[in-house]
């Protein structure tokens, strides 16, 4: 971890905040400690927090005091320590949440912070829409080395160290011009004159230009303003699967791009009209679900092609008959492969994406059992558990 002051003519002082974040399979047991191997005479490492997830990953917050003399820079030397006795190796990661400096040789993945991690959010990444623009005195710019029509390479990537497949989407934010802040929007070459006309500096410059998934996040919200306001009964989940469902990368979604780039008028001509009875109970869209008739939209058929593409990290193909405009999914787990039920615990829930990441692993000589059930928004939609070995219905647990 690099901090310069080779140019400076006083001591840098300053307290960094750094995260680690790992997983290895038992969580909880905060086994991964941090260390500075050369910290200098008034510098300090505390460790201020620890915690664990649901997902089974642990994390742990330092606060790093470090105090650079003029004329030079630093090279401090790192090193995480893993007390635990056995179990699996872990996939550990450190970032600087606050302060100055730099890793050498940083990686790109994994590179998604909070609040882009959680489970309910929609993380979204930067496309680059515009690479150049004229300010309002008329001279061209050209930003960062963009890739005009392509994923913006400053945009973070996932996945999350638990597996799970971040972002979920990509919409406009490089070079995005919109309503300047005069408090904060500062340079010049960024004004954007409000007509385009007379580019003399005579005229308002009430616009700007800037980079960034500061700026894809609020583009993306507009879209979803502008799918629930096509189908106003929409659940969140809904709602995400319309803008997934018909992004630019829906067909193979991956670790830089999720879904890929937003395509909203897609995802709106895509939804059910509003006033259509789907499954002729007299009921109509969006949400075309008879709570008093079980038999609507009930069970879902099975998911297909359920297959391991890591430890623990269950992927799956969509029911051939989903039963629903939407479908989320549940994944169960038990150590007993005859029982779903009383066994059973619940790795994910309502999760709309097709795959899942348990945070546990079995132990040597154990084996844990897995069933991902098909859901969808009806009251009644909890969906079918599929058969058993024996060719008879099997029963499983019902995921908050």
């Amino acid at each position: 971890f690099k901090i310069g002051n080779a140019g400076g003519a006083t001591p840098r002082n300053g307290t960094n905040q750094l995260r680690i974040v790992w997983r290895d399979g038992n969580p909880g047991d905060a086994n991964v400690d941090l260390e500075i191997l050369n910290l200098g005479a008034g510098e300090g490492l505390f460790e201020a927090s620890s915690a664990s997830s649901p997902r089974g990953t642990e994390s742990k917050l330092y606060l790093f005091s470090y105090s650079v003399p003029p004329g030079e820079n630093r090279d401090y030397r790192l090193r995480f320590n893993n007390g635990a006795a056995g179990g699996a190796t872990p996939l550990v990661q450190i970032y600087r949440v606050s302060g100055f400096g730099a890793f050498d040789d940083s990686e790109t993945a994994y590179t998604i912070v909070h609040p882009g991690l959680c489970d309910g959010t929609i993380a979204v990444g930067a496309w680059t829409q515009r690479d150049t623009w004229t300010n309002y005195i008329g001279e061209v710019w050209t930003c960062c080395d963009l890739v005009l029509g392509a994923f913006a390479e400053f945009s973070s990537r996932g996945p999350r160290v638990d597996g799970r497949r971040k972002p979920e989407l990509l919409a406009p934010g490089a070079s995005h011009v919109s309503l300047r802040d005069s408090t904060f929007s500062t340079l010049a070459t960024r004004f954007i004159d409000n007509d385009g006309f007379g580019l003399d500096g005579s005229g308002p410059a009430d616009y700007y230009t800037l980079e960034g998934t500061s700026q894809a996040a609020p583009t993306a919200a507009a879209a979803a303003a502008l799918v629930l306001e096509a189908g106003p009964g929409l659940s969140p989940s809904g709602v995400r699967h319309a803008l997934q469902s018909t992004a630019a990368n829906a067909a193979a979604p991956d670790d830089d791009v999720g879904h890929g780039l937003i395509d909203v008028l897609a995802a709106i001509q895509n939804l059910p009209a509003p006033g259509t009875d789907i499954d002729g109970d007299h009921r109509v869209a969006p949400e075309d679900c008879d709570d008093d008739d079980p038999t609507v939209w009930a069970t879902p058929g099975e998911v297909t092609g359920v297959r391991f593409v890591g430890p623990a990290h269950l992927e799956w193909d969509e029911p051939a008959e989903p039963g629903a405009v939407r479908v989320g999914y549940d994944t169960v787990r038990s150590a007993d492969p005859a029982d779903f039920v009383s066994a059973a615990t619940c790795v994910e829930t309502d999760g709309d994406d097709r795959m899942s990441v348990d945070g546990d692993e079995p132990g040597p000589g154990d084996a844990l059992y897995y069933l991902v059930l098909a859901r969808n928004d009806c009251a009644a939609g909890r969906g079918s558990a599929g058969n058993g070995s024996d060719g008879g219905p099997r029963a499983a647990r019902s995921c908050p």
